[in-house]
């Protein structure tokens, strides 16, 4: 028999794995995303001081990020009569971020009437893009050792 507990989280989803056959011995699942997308558009006309001097000016800007992580823990831990006491833990965890963005600006508009829906009405643009793709991975390892809760021994890797 195997006990699973799942625990829902902001955002995040845990479920952790308890095994009764193998006293000690337990297993945890850690998921979590996220996506952010941001639209940030701005026309400043002539009519307002800022605008003057460039007679109007538009940008838009663009942007999307998507990540998640999953994180795996198996963890085991006993006692020895009781003088020994052992505990030992894995991770494996893995990453990954992605995300784009887009940028244009627009100033010396002849014809104000659509903002920044419709940059081609200014003059002097600029146009600039840029994406991301990330990934991680991660491992590792660490055990103790305590004898007659006096001494201890640890080693990670």
């Amino acid at each position: 028999m195997v006990l699973l507990i799942i625990v829902p989280a902001c955002k995040k989803d845990v479920a952790k794995i308890q095994i009764p056959k193998i006293d000690g011995l337990t297993y945890d699942f850690n998921y979590s995303n996220n996506a952010i997308t941001a639209n940030n558009n701005t026309f400043i006309p002539s009519t307002v001081f800022e605008g003057q001097a460039t007679r109007g000016q538009a940008t838009i800007v663009n942007s999307k990020e998507t990540s998640w992580i999953i994180n795996n823990i198996l963890s085991y831990s006993a006692d020895f009569s009781n003088n020994h006491r052992v505990n030992a833990t894995l991770l494996y965890s893995r990453e990954h971020l992605e995300g784009s963005n887009s940028s244009s600006y627009a100033q010396q508009f002849q014809n104000q009437s659509l903002g920044y829906n419709n940059l081609s009405f200014g003059s002097f643009a600029r146009v600039g893009s840029g994406a991301f793709d990330e990934n991680t991975i991660a491992y590792m390892g660490r055990a103790n050792y305590v004898f007659k809760n006096r001494y201890m021994i640890t080693g990670t890797v």
